[in-house]
């Protein structure tokens, strides 16, 4: 859990996104959802990014966070499928704004992947940045 302000705490990868990208103000966009544990879904995030954008979104370490959320539920930074519900919200929420730029790190080595819960992570958010590719989004199929 991270403290932005004292009078401020969330668990979840979206309230520190919207806490970096624009404050207090940014944050209350997906307070409800970091407080219910649940991905906020694109309308918000792309709310956000319209808002405070232009954004560059570097995420590192993906994997070896998601894979440890497999098998594990009631957690206050939410589940791996609520986790793999906002990869899918943030990538479409970044296309819908047209001012963000979403970049994640994936592991080059199967050793980095880290075992069965790895591969499960990977494949989920590798399916969903494949998809969202930026030729993929302008049509350039």
């Amino acid at each position: 859990m991270s403290s932005c302000l004292k009078s401020l705490t969330h668990s979840a990868l979206w309230g520190e996104m919207a806490w970096q990208l624009g404050g207090k103000e940014g944050f209350k966009l997906v307070a409800e959802s970091d407080k219910n544990s649940v991905s906020p879904g694109g309308e918000k995030l792309t709310q956000l990014f319209e808002t405070y954008g232009p954004a560059l979104i570097l995420i590192d370490e993906w994997v070896v966070y998601a894979r440890q959320l497999i098998g594990k539920e009631n957690l206050a930074a939410g589940s791996f499928d609520v986790s793999m519900s906002f990869v899918q919200a943030l990538t479409e929420a970044a296309i819908a704004a047209g001012n963000t730029l979403i970049v994640a790190a994936i592991p080059a080595s199967d050793i980095e992947v880290g075992g069965d819960n790895g591969r499960t992570a990977l494949g989920r958010i590798r399916n969903v940045f494949s998809t969202k590719s930026p030729d993929r989004a302008g049509g350039n199929s």
